[in-house]
């Protein structure tokens, strides 16, 4: 009871301060919080034009379609491990089962960038799939008519129509992507990391870790990550410019 009369004391005495507060609650209220009230979209199966409420009820399902792609790191290591582990992965099991020799693809210097290369593949097709499916949307439907018309099939409407509209997004990707090649994803290659393929897998951030956090030379170490930045900002500036000069196409 007191500290509602506290509370009260404080509104009367400064009521002019908060009426004045009043109008930025207003906007922050209509703006900012009114439209997370949309977020129940996220839980049904929405259709433009319908009514928020009257839609089918999906539960999780798009939430589920958004994590295999934010999948991290640690459960992808164990994914694989169980298909590719030397003693229990599932690919081991049947080479040994119909007589071979298990594999160590995960130890193996032999298969590091090539096993590297697709879990990459594997981890971000999804995301990339979405970002294509998007401009392809994009494309303006007259085109696939005119060539239908023409008597163009499905392999041509492909290689003149779809696949041109595509290039100024595999541009965007690629200018955007040019900056990370000098900072390979520390989670993945810590995960994959071990004494048998060390050789081949310590790429710059597993470089400066071992030397920052293992041999405690943090100078060495911070010095080796200036120079990955300035290098990874030189590579952007070069292929923005580079993809400028040959489609007139940038970020900056």
């Amino acid at each position: 009871m007191k500290k509602k009369r506290d509370i009260f004391a404080i509104f009367t005495k400064q009521h002019r301060l908060f009426v004045m507060l009043l109008p930025t609650l207003v906007l922050v209220t209509v703006f900012s919080y009114f439209p997370l009230t949309g977020w129940i979209m996220a839980f049904t199966d929405y259709r433009i034009g319908s009514d928020m409420l009257s839609n089918r009820f999906v539960g999780l399902k798009e939430f589920i379609s958004f994590f295999p792609f934010f999948v991290s790191w640690v459960i992808t290591y164990n994914v694989f491990n169980a298909f590719l582990g030397v003693e229990s992965g599932v690919i081991n099991n049947i080479i040994k089962y119909f007589g071979g020799r298990g594999i160590n693809f995960m130890g193996n210097p032999a298969y590091s960038w090539g096993l590297m290369v697709f879990i990459t593949f594997w981890k971000y097709i999804g995301y990339d799939i979405v970002i294509f499916l998007a401009a392809i949307a994009g494309i303006d439907q007259e085109q696939y008519e005119a060539a239908c018309i023409d008597g163009a099939g499905r392999m041509a409407k492909i290689k003149h129509i779809t696949m041109p509209a595509l290039v100024p997004t595999l541009v965007m990707i690629l200018i955007i992507n040019s900056g990370w090649i000098f900072s390979a994803n520390f989670e993945q290659y810590y995960m994959f990391y071990n004494r048998s393929n060390w050789s081949k897998m310590e790429v710059l951030s597993i470089y400066t870790y071992r030397f920052g956090f293992q041999r405690l030379d943090f100078s060495y170490a911070t010095a080796v990550g200036v120079v990955q930045t300035f290098a990874s900002m030189l590579m952007f500036v070069a292929v923005n410019r580079i993809a400028k000069r040959l489609r007139d196409q940038s970020l900056i």
